[in-house]
This record gives C-alpha cells, sequence and structure tokens, in this order.
C-alpha cells in the first residue's frame, strides 16, 4: 500500500507500477514527514509462514494448500529508486 499525505489521516493505495502523484495539497507550513512503507506480496507471505510453522502466523487464507515450504519467493519490495522532487510553483 502507498500512503499519501500527512501521517494523519493516511491516503493508502496498492502499488503495482511506478507512480507520480502531486502530494502538495497534503503538505503543511513547515516541516513534514514523508514515510514510505514498503510490504512483501502475499505469495512470500504464505511461504514465509510455511517455513517458519513454529512461530505465529501472519496469514489466515484457504490457499494455503497451493504452497509449500519449498515454493519459491516473488520479486518484492521496493524494486528501483524512490524520488521526491521539489518543484518551484509558476505563477502566471
Amino acid at each position: 500500500m502507498e500512503t499519501i499525505g500527512p501521517v494523519k489521516p493516511p491516503v493508502k493505495r496498492p502499488l503495482a507500477r511506478a507512480v507520480k502523484d502531486n502530494i502538495s495539497g497534503h503538505l503543511k507550513p513547515g516541516s513534514n514527514e514523508i514515510k514510505v512503507e514498503v510490504v512483501n506480496t502475499w505469495n512470500n507471505r504464505i511461504v514465509g509462514d510455511l517455513r517458519n510453522p513454529d512461530e505465529t502466523a501472519y496469514t489466515r487464507t484457504n490457499v494455503k494448500n497451493k504452497f509449500n515450504e519449498r515454493s519459491p519467493l516473488l520479486p518484492s519490495g521496493l524494486m528501483g529508486k524512490a524520488e521526491i522532487f521539489f518543484l518551484t510553483p509558476h505563477h502566471k
């Protein structure tokens, strides 16, 4: 999920591709905190649970039987660079 805006209230959306977004409307005068949280894929979380059966499982699903501890992990997380561009407003 992607959070855009101040910590309260967050705006979240799943990412499947690179995103460009203007967050100007979410910023306040002065100091702001921009936080990027990266999560794993559902596939990898299920496989992780199966590889660590003695730990508390994070997943509850009816599709665990499609995976096992040898199932491959899929590429996930932040792939590539993350950039924040500060632009000067153009006034007419």
